[in-house]
């Protein structure tokens, strides 16, 4: 593996492998390599906005969750800033979803 590809993978734990395309975060479970994982899920910009914003939603609510024992901004400070449009995406669809909930 090079050392550019060595930067977009990441093991995540419990048997969870993450790679990070132009177009995808892909994960695999099981195994890093395509052809030995169990299962691929592949989460295009969209679905990780949505998934931000639910992470964030449930810790506003401060509904019971293990989100609740995560500090999202020391988390969103993790990500870098390559992320930074998605998080202020995922913040601002929290926001959206939390408006909507209360209406």
């Amino acid at each position: 593996m090079t050392e550019d590809e060595k930067l977009n993978h990441i093991y995540l734990g419990d048997g969870v492998y993450a790679e990070s395309t132009p177009e995808h975060i892909i994960l695999r479970t099981g195994d890093h390599r395509d052809g030995n994982c169990a299962n691929k899920i592949f989460l295009e910009q969209d679905i990780l906005v949505h998934l931000v914003g639910w992470l964030v939603k449930l810790k506003r609510i401060n509904k019971p969750s293990i989100i609740q024992n995560i500090d999202l901004s020391d988390w969103f400070a993790k990500l870098g800033k390559a992320t930074d449009q998605i998080m202020i995406d995922g913040l601002e669809e929290a926001e959206r979803m939390a408006s909507n909930d209360n209406q």
